[in-house]
């Protein structure tokens, strides 16, 4: 079974999924049904058809080789929650999260390093005939963004411009970055009070940010959670789990929006 979602502004994700795994992810997903508020990101907070080397996409064979794998990046501000906040992150919330869902997702191809695109400062680029990447106009941005976490350098591959004629081309600054290397998938996690953190009481919100161009899944994403909202309550446990699960799944692409195109088999 190979389900694929689309629709209009989102991406197809090809995650492969078996049927009784299909019933166990969208379980985890539909579990806030009524509540959820989640956002699909705007199309400026999402970079399409990044391009990954060809020679690093192989095929895998081995059921533990098909297995999705997640690299956790930790933002600065995780480290400035207190202790016990800080502790039930980074040692409980998402490293249980990320081995059930790398248990129950996998993946068409094996991509390594994974190595983001750089926004541009104007949020215009230009596609080159035979070229797969994309060229800023006039400059990259200065940072590069995935939701409110701010890229590291070594994440990110060089700058590629155009002139405003599009007559001149090339790259520009450093080199290439080494990447994420043994991941199919970059989650990017904080802590930050955010505006929306604010408006909307509530605990953790997350999206994808980048999309690779080979299959248009998501290679990377963020999960934000909400400082004053974190609670390291025994009784509260389970429900910041399943709270984080479920953001996790949406910065994989999923939302609630494309469920019903899933095929039934």
């Amino acid at each position: 079974m190979e389900p694929r979602l689309s629709g209009d502004g989102k991406p197809s994700v090809s995650w492969f999924l078996g049927p009784v795994l299909v019933f166990s992810a969208l379980t985890v997903l539909v579990s806030c049904h009524g509540t959820c508020k989640h956002r699909a990101p705007s199309p400026d907070e999402v970079v399409h058809h990044v391009y990954l080397k060809p020679e690093r996409l192989t095929k895998r064979s081995s059921p533990d080789d098909l297995q999705l794998k997640i690299k956790i990046i930790y933002d600065h501000s995780v480290d400035q929650l207190p202790a016990d906040k800080r502790r039930l992150v980074k040692d409980q919330l998402f490293p249980q999260a990320i081995d059930y869902l790398q248990r129950t997702f996998s993946v068409r191809r094996k991509v390594g390093p994974v190595l983001l695109s750089r926004q541009c400062s104007t949020n215009q680029y230009l596609r080159k005939r035979d070229d797969p990447h994309r060229y800023c106009q006039d400059a990259c941005a200065d940072v590069t963004r995935c939701g409110p976490v701010v890229v590291p350098q070594h994440h990110l591959q060089q700058c590629k411009v155009c002139s405003e004629s599009g007559k001149t081309c090339g790259p520009l600054g450093p080199p290439d970055g080494p990447g994420v290397e043994g991941s199919d998938f970059v989650l990017y996690v904080s802590g930050i009070t955010t505006e929306r953190c604010g408006q909307e009481n509530i605990v953790a919100y997350a999206a994808y940010c980048q999309l690779e161009a080979e299959l248009d899944r998501p290679i990377a994403g963020y999960a934000n959670l909400c400082p004053a909202m974190i609670s390291s309550q025994p009784q509260e446990f389970e429900g910041m789990l399943s709270t984080v699960k479920h953001e996790i799944i949406h910065a994989l692409g999923f939302s609630a929006g494309p469920v019903c195109l899933l095929p039934r088999r």
